[in-house]
């Protein structure tokens, strides 16, 4: 695709926002209705407050929100739009202040420019997306060659309101999420802008696939206020290990501060709900894990980051946390008589006092990278005989209040088990009545992996192990029914699901 400088800006003439008849059919339903022309020529000159701000002081009201991400506010009309499209999921976080141009007003954000029409008041789409493709490549002096209608090309549509089509994963993004009321029409062809990255550029934003193939909405934002000469926000950007802000009780979230720019925040706090976070300092990241409980309630919890910046302004992160119910299922277990004992409750208080000082161990430093191993040969799901956190009632108990720690995988007396990461050895004991032969890894960062029932113990207390180590063998020791591995790993003293180390990199 020929991409050539132009010597006097781009052409803004203006287009009628309905699409004419025969635009593509697929998506003509999500077609604006309003009259609001197609792209503004802009008559006054943007100074928008693009640095970052400080948090507030005060609490702030429902209408107005601090993405301390970025140091921005967004306010309403355009807060309720950004959270109905995703938030900084889909549009990212704000780069500027509401600002006023041309009778509209508008805001910047790392993929997205919105503008609101103050005429359009009750009207269905008084608040878009702008032309934020057509700003960044005004502002980037760019022009493509048009493009040609190919008839009936398999997966291309041609848009003769641009001269432009679009195919391939572009065009299965474009349909996948709202195109024409997210990105508009496009404005180039698909070109490699480098060797391993693809984009294309419509009306409001930009596409991008980068060499695997995945294709995503581009930082356009960014982009445009670099390619102005603009004063940048200051980002840390927030990384979390969910999709959105949805977790199921059991589950830990990971919870990530890091900048591109390498700066860290000063003074760094946070709290999810009545919970403080425990930070570490990983190279050029802070870590912390919050652990939900299986027993806590289902509800919506703020998480809230407070820090300062190189610029010595306060700055927030707030970000709700949904914890989902997960219905964990019920387990009677028979135990023979010869170890009741195990069932008394002062005997089990007294062991769990013995250990508890292994709840407050927090090393600052992960001890272990990449992904665990499984601990054992058969410990694999066909061998599972009680699941994490599946409540218990022993012998003919009527109360399911008991919450199994960890995951059960019967194995042969005597199959060797193995450390699943590298780590330090900071408790043994052959002679639990409860847990039977112990061995409990301190892998950093709060992360604590059990393993009881052994019957016999290799390992010795401040020994460091790796991944792969033999720690001992299977045994039937303490309260058990058979020999079986009981696999445990806490964080931050909560008893947390241990396959997640298996399916997620938590040490980075």
């Amino acid at each position: 695709m020929l991409v050539a400088l132009l010597a006097g800006g781009l052409e803004t003439r203006a287009y009628a926002q309905e699409a004419p008849p025969g635009a593509y059919a697929a998506t003509s339903s999500s077609v604006p209705s309003y009259t609001r022309l197609r792209y503004l020529t802009r008559t006054e000159t943007e100074m928008p407050q693009t640095a970052s701000l400080p948090a507030p002081t005060t609490q702030l009201p429902d209408n107005i929100f601090y993405a301390g991400e970025t140091g921005h506010f967004i306010k309403e009309p355009f807060l309720s739009y950004w959270q109905a499209k995703g938030g900084s999921n889909l549009l990212g976080n704000p780069i500027s202040e509401q600002f006023a141009q041309n009778g509209l007003i508008m805001q910047y954000f790392e993929r997205a420019l919105l503008d609101y029409n103050p005429q359009a008041t009750g009207a269905s789409a008084e608040v878009v997306g702008g032309f934020l493709g057509r700003h960044l490549l005004e502002a980037k002096r760019l022009s493509f060659v048009p493009s040609t209608d190919s008839g009936s090309a398999t997966n291309r549509v041609f848009f003769k309101e641009t001269a432009h089509s679009i195919s391939g994963s572009f065009k299965t993004y474009w349909d996948k999420n709202e195109g024409l009321t997210l990105l508009g029409f496009p404005i180039s062809e698909p070109f490699d802008e480098t060797p391993d990255l693809i984009v294309q550029y419509f009306e409001r934003g930009r596409l991008e696939s980068l060499s695997g193939g995945n294709v995503r909405l581009s930082n356009a934002g960014d982009l445009l206020l670099a390619a102005k000469g603009w004063e940048q926000p200051l980002k840390l950007p927030l990384d979390l290990n969910i999709a959105d802000t949805e977790i199921y009780q059991g589950r830990t979230l990971s919870i990530r501060l890091s900048n591109i720019d390498k700066w860290l925040p000063d003074e760094l706090k946070g709290t999810v709900g009545d919970t403080e976070l425990k930070f570490a300092k990983v190279n050029d990241v802070y870590k912390a894990f919050y652990p939900v409980d299986p027993r806590i309630e289902p509800q919506t919890y703020l998480m809230s980051l407070d820090f300062r910046d190189p610029a010595g302004r306060s700055r927030r992160i707030s970000q709700p946390i949904t914890v989902v119910k997960y219905d964990f299922p019920l387990q009677r277990l028979y135990l023979p008589s010869d170890k009741s004992i195990t069932l008394d409750a002062e005997v089990e208080a007294a062991e769990d006092k013995q250990v508890a000082f292994l709840n407050n161990i927090f090393t600052p430093q992960p001890l272990w990278s990449g992904l665990w191993s499984l601990p054992s040969p058969n410990a694999n799901p066909a061998n599972i005989t009680t699941e994490f956190a599946q409540r218990r009632a022993y012998n003919d108990s009527p109360n399911f209040n008991i919450y199994h720690g960890g995951i059960d995988y019967a194995e042969s007396q005597g199959t060797p088990l193995f450390a699943p990461a590298s780590g330090k050895v900071v408790y043994t004991n052959p002679d639990l009545q409860v847990r039977g032969g112990t061995v409990a890894i301190d892998h950093g960062l709060g992360i604590i992996s059990y393993y009881y029932h052994m019957s016999a113990i290799i390992v010795q207390k401040n020994q460091t192990v790796k991944a792969g180590e033999v720690l001992g063998r299977v045994g039937n020791t303490g309260r058990s029914s058979g020999p079986h591995l009981h696999w445990e790993v806490r964080v931050n003293g909560i008893i947390t699901d241990p396959r997640l180390f298996q399916k997620q990199d938590l040490s980075k």
